[in-house]
């Protein structure tokens, strides 16, 4: 069985994350997505476990992986 990144799945950055803010292997939960982005690939809207207070963040699909 496949598991894909949908909204209420939990999610890790992955080594390909472009954003400095975050480190391989932070975690978060998808809030939106996906959607297409205007450069090809997909992005996905995650709230982030250690930014729980502000808001979520956009990430590209390459950039973040299921949690186990």
């Amino acid at each position: 069985m496949i598991r894909s990144l949908k909204r209420g799945a939990r999610v890790r950055v992955t080594r390909a994350n472009a954003m400095p803010s975050y480190e391989p292997g932070d975690t978060g939960t998808i809030k939106e997505g996906p959607y297409p982005a205007p450069h090809g690939g997909d992005y996905y809207i995650v709230q982030m476990d250690h930014d729980a207070g502000s808001g979520p963040t956009i990430f590209m699909a390459e950039e973040i992986e299921l949690a186990d």
